[in-house]
């Protein structure tokens, strides 16, 4: 799911992400989550999120990324920690903590 976002391919994510997705951050549903990845791609157009390690036990997924981008010359970069919970195969819920992004 991660890096179908920071990729662009939004109907990849689509297909991941269950529609009645969940964020307990910042995005509320699915739809926010895919706004937010649109919108980092059109202001970071070199926007992508790396994952670091990742730890599955289950239905619950633990993973520690890194996101980079720039843009007009400044390069920023964020960390963050991010759990899912999946059924039948797609996210349905997240948690997460991160650095403001640059």
């Amino acid at each position: 799911m991660i890096e179908s976002g920071s990729s662009g391919d939004w109907h990849r994510l689509e297909d991941l992400v269950a529609e009645d997705y969940v964020d307990h951050c910042k995005w509320k549903n699915r739809e926010g989550l895919i706004q937010t990845f649109r919108t980092f791609r059109e202001v970071y157009p070199d926007f992508k999120i790396r994952v670091d390690e990742i730890i599955a036990e289950g239905e619950a997924v633990a993973a520690r990324v890194i996101a980079t981008g720039s843009t007009m010359g400044e390069e920023g970069e964020a960390s963050a920690l991010v759990w899912f919970r999946l059924k039948e195969g797609k996210v349905v819920e997240q948690w997460g903590h991160s650095e403001s992004f640059f």
